[in-house]
């Protein structure tokens, strides 16, 4: 696949390139019949060719090896059996409106492009019956609005792979009816805006190994939807209600990995109440095994009313403390699969466990922490109070004892008189 990356200005450049040449400086490319078809070849020529009116019974046209190559309006306004159309290795593929324009309700046409970079697919480049259309390999800068509507019956299978596809207008696809919708290896460089798939009938969609830049509310806005799986997938960001479609059986969305997501992403999944069913034909939303950096807000998260949800495996990667950690735990959503929602503590790297381990982790952390607390105070406590308590005690003591009274110092000669005083019964003295 050849690999070209678009930036806005470069998408501006380009489509003023390719259209500032008219339609009369594009020389018919020389056409060959093989096997009731014709084969174009350009051979890369640098000249500017376009693909000539064919007529007669052509069942298919197969264009390839161009660097400039442009179909004109009512390319295939003369062929009567046409019902396949390939357009191989071509470096500017310019599709005009009204290319593809047939009113004929047979035969169904396929549509192959394959290696090639389109600076638009413009409004209503086909009409008639489509049965499948295939973008492999490719670049397109932008599909505009009513790129693909009006369209005649049931395309077979919508299918793009291993491209990259820039802006997509607001309903680009509008009223179709399809069997297969199959993405796969794909990189959506835009965001991918609000009724991009608009009022249609999808039986089935599947999303393989792709990346949207942003999924903006109602993107998907989709009818009777028998199965949905997107996996192995990355998205920047899921807006609210960005899937908006009733299913019949199942949705899985398996191995991905979401940068932000908004809480209620996938609250417009819910069940086709058209369908009839069984007393055990439960319709099933799968989440397993995938990573979401961010929600917001983190406080819970919403599904469709009566969906079965099967969750497995679904990891928060922003790190989270414990206190947000017993907050999420309460709200329904968390606390209803806390043993299958994974998360991890600030400072612990890529260890993650389930919000029922942390928050248990958490609870007795706070309980040690109370305790380490609690003996710390009686601790501090104890210091202050032994030492004031002993230094109580030693002053009652002291106020209890006697004070000693010391006699007056005499001499000899004195204290003899004042005996002899004493035993006469004239003075009373303390010794």
């Amino acid at each position: 696949m050849k690999s070209v990356h678009f930036t806005l200005s470069s998408a501006i450049a380009l489509l003023s390139f390719v259209y500032c040449q008219t339609i009369d400086e594009y020389v018919d490319v020389d056409c060959e019949y093989q096997r009731g078809g014709a084969v174009c070849n350009c051979q890369y020529s640098s000249e500017f060719m376009k693909l000539p009116q064919l007529n007669g019974n052509h069942r298919y046209i197969t264009v390839r090896d161009c660097e400039h190559f442009m179909v004109p309006a009512d390319s295939l306004r003369d062929l009567a059996q046409i019902n396949l159309l390939q357009f191989e290795s071509i470096s500017k593929l310019i599709i005009s409106e009204f290319s593809f324009n047939s009113s004929r309700s047979r035969p169904s046409i396929r549509i192959e492009i394959n290696n090639c970079s389109l600076p638009a697919l413009p409004a209503h480049f086909f009409k008639g019956v489509l049965d499948d259309f295939m973008i492999k390999d490719s670049n397109i800068t932008r599909i505009h609005m009513f790129a693909l509507t009006g369209i005649f019956g049931e395309i077979t299978a919508f299918k793009i792979h291993n491209s990259a596809i820039g802006q997509v207008d607001t309903q680009a696809f509008r009223k179709l009816s399809i069997d297969t919708l199959e993405i796969l290896n794909t990189s959506f460089l835009r965001n991918t805006v609000s009724k991009t798939f608009y009022d249609c009938h999808i039986k089935n969609i599947v999303i393989l190994n792709s990346h949207f830049t942003m999924l903006m509310s109602s993107a998907f806005d989709v009818k009777e939807v028998e199965r949905m799986r997107i996996l192995d997938s990355t998205f920047g960001f899921i807006e609210s209600e960005a899937f908006m479609m009733d299913i019949a059986d199942r949705a899985t969305f398996e191995n991905n990995t979401v940068e932000m997501m908004h809480r209620n992403a996938f609250k417009g999944i819910t069940i086709n109440t058209n369908v009839p069913r069984t007393r055990t034909g439960n319709v099933y939303f799968a989440l397993h095994n995938n990573q979401i950096n961010f929600i917001h807000p983190i406080d819970d998260m919403s599904f469709g009313p009566s969906i079965q949800l099967q969750l497995s495996k679904l990891y928060f990667r922003s790190p989270q403390n414990c206190e947000s950690v017993n907050k999420i735990y309460e709200s329904k959503f968390f606390n209803d699969n806390a043993h299958a929602i994974y998360v991890r503590l600030e400072n612990e790297d890529e260890n993650f466990n389930s919000i029922s381990y942390l928050n248990e982790r958490c609870r007795d952390d706070s309980k040690w922490f109370l305790y380490l607390l609690i003996a710390t105070a009686v601790i501090v406590f104890l210091v202050i109070m032994i030492p004031a308590i002993f230094c109580y005690m030693r002053h009652r003591r002291r106020e209890k004892q006697l004070d000693l009274i010391m006699p007056e110092p005499r001499t000899y000669r004195q204290t003899h008189i004042v005996m002899q005083i004493e035993n006469s019964g004239l003075i009373k003295t303390d010794f």
